[in-house]
């Protein structure tokens, strides 16, 4: 998987939010987009996953 750079530009800076906000760690933008696409490659297919296991009836 892999993000658009729009999609990129709308959620690095909202990872930065949140582990500013909820683990007081700062990262830059070129940190985020780094960590953005390591969760998108390694860990997307099971939060994919987990969400068709949840939405099969």
């Amino acid at each position: 998987m892999a993000f658009s750079k729009e999609e990129t530009a709308d959620l690095a800076p909202r990872l930065q939010a949140f582990l500013r906000d909820e683990m007081d760690i700062e990262i830059g933008a070129l940190q985020a987009s780094i960590l953005l696409d390591f969760m998108a490659r390694d860990l997307g297919h099971a939060i994919y996953n987990r969400g068709l296991y949840h939405a099969w009836p």
